[in-house]
């Protein structure tokens, strides 16, 4: 059974009379499913470029102070899952921490010497799948909607005029249902913190890119995201990004302007990208210090399931067996038939599967002075990301019992 909870009791925003309530529905056709994956990919497309453009630089990452001590929401926001090898065991830890002095409405819980306790009683525990851009994002989430037929906050359930529901609420499309908010930008992030999203627990997983804003605002001590994801080679993603961009003549944020620019000038304006958006520094831009970079190695090693796009079908697979998330309706032929589709061996570039959204690109050598340019504005990111394959290499191990042989891209072989 699925370790959360059940959503009966809760308001169904049916967008027609004929679209069933149930939690639960019948598999959707393919052709259904390629339809609605088509609107869900070109519905959330400018809102997950932007978050990675300069049409966001007004917001703020300050966020609501929902967190404890002055501590960085990304410690106290986030479920501890280091030592745990189920979700079901994280939440229980969570609701029933060893140390905690109070209540989980008491934020006022002391650890020894007067601080206040780290380990805070919380209420709700709920998966937060974190869509980095360029990095499998979309086949990631087509898996949490059409195979698994979870319910999902993204920002698919804000279609139809329900930005303007009042209530938080489950709406219905294509067979497959979603949480009424929008997760994917800033200001429905803000919105979907009103409505009290994570207090709901309406939404079997919540996605978003802007990971600390969301966060920040959507979830606190109280009310705790498991977060988890699928990282890419840094240099990878970015130079992904600069031939996307710039020839993506059917997004909105389409930019040919940036073919003017070469590839070291674009990584200089966009540089340490991951760095950045794990601690809230991307937008806008501020300096980085060895701090953040601790930081964000903290949260990697205990508060999130990392997973790799070198091995992104594997990685699934992690998350579907961690977080206890069955095949629907005991489908286990659909669900293969599903997982198929999404990870296809033949559509693969550079040995990686790619995702829905995929571009072929040329590919930067290793060694080059291109490459040593590149790298060199992303230290930082670097720097993570070879600590992120072993973190990565050790969750395989002691998580899920591995063999060595059947991890993807080795701590060895990253540069």
């Amino acid at each position: 059974m699925s370790i959360l909870p059940t959503i009966s009791a809760a308001p169904v925003l049916e967008q027609s009379p004929s679209v069933s309530s149930a939690r639960r529905r019948p598999a959707a056709t393919s052709a259904v499913r390629l339809a609605a994956s088509f609107v869900l990919l070109a519905s959330s497309a400018f809102l997950l470029l932007s978050s990675d453009s300069d049409t966001l630089s007004s917001g703020s990452a300050s966020g609501s102070g929902r967190y404890l001590g002055g501590r960085d929401p990304l410690l106290t926001n986030l479920a501890d899952l280091s030592g745990t090898k189920s979700a079901a065991e994280t939440i229980e830890r969570a609701k029933n921490p060893p140390s905690a002095g109070a209540g989980a409405g008491d934020e006022g819980a002391k650890a020894e010497g007067g601080e206040e306790s780290e380990e805070h009683a919380a209420e709700t525990v709920t998966p937060l799948y974190w869509h980095i851009y360029k990095a499998g994002g979309t086949s990631v989430k087509s898996v949490l909607t059409f195979c698994l037929d979870l319910t999902v906050a993204s920002n698919f359930g804000v279609m139809k005029g329900h930005d303007l529901d009042t209530e938080i609420g489950v709406m219905q499309a294509g067979g497959h249902s979603y949480v009424n908010v929008d997760t994917i930008s800033w200001p429905g992030i803000d919105r979907a913190a009103e409505l009290g999203l994570a207090e709901s627990s309406l939404a079997d997983v919540v996605v978003s890119p802007p990971i600390h804003n969301a966060v920040n605002k959507i979830f606190s001590p109280s009310h705790r995201a498991m977060l988890f994801t699928v990282f890419r080679h840094p240099i990878d993603r970015l130079v992904s990004q600069y031939y996307y961009l710039q020839e993506a003549s059917w997004e909105s944020t389409y930019n040919p302007d940036i073919a003017k620019e070469t590839l070291g000038e674009y990584a200089k304006k966009y540089n340490n990208r991951l760095t950045r958006q794990f601690v809230g520094k991307d937008v806008p831009m501020k300096p980085l210090t060895e701090s953040d970079l601790e930081l964000a190695k903290e949260v990697v090693r205990t508060r999130m399931i990392v997973g790799l796009m070198t091995d992104v079908e594997g990685a699934v697979h992690r998350f579907v067996k961690y977080f206890g998330w069955e095949r629907p309706d005991g489908d286990a032929d659909r669900y293969d038939a599903c997982m198929i589709e999404q990870f296809n061996p033949k559509e693969k570039e550079h040995g990686v599967a790619m995702d829905g959204n995929r571009h072929k690109h040329p590919k930067l050598e290793k060694g080059t002075a291109e490459w040593e340019e590149v790298a060199k504005e992303n230290d930082y990111d670097l720097s993570l990301y070879r600590y992120i394959v072993e973190v990565y290499e050790e969750q395989g191990r002691t998580m899920f019992k591995e063999d060595k042989k059947s991890l993807g891209e080795t701590a060895a072989t990253v540069s």
